[in-house]
């Protein structure tokens, strides 16, 4: 693969996950008043166990291919 289109990867999948973390910062802020205290820790467990790695191996699977399985290094061959 071109080094352009794998660095476009990673970043698209970093910029996704800078903007969920702006946004649920901004939504818990005192100031907006959007969430209340009850609200927070069930959506902040949610997001972090649920929301975040759905996140991650969605952009992972559009990435990983069965031949790009195989050529990838075992870390017990190093």
């Amino acid at each position: 693969m071109d080094f352009w289109k794998i660095f476009i990867v990673a970043l698209m999948l970093v910029l996704k996950f800078l903007l969920v973390t702006a946004l649920g910062t901004f939504i818990s802020l005192d100031r907006c008043d959007i969430l209340k205290d009850s609200a927070r820790k069930p959506l902040n467990f949610m997001v972090y166990y649920v929301f975040i790695p759905a996140l991650l191996s969605s952009s992972l699977a559009k990435t990983l291919t069965s031949n790009s399985l195989v050529t990838l290094p075992c870390v017990g061959e190093l």
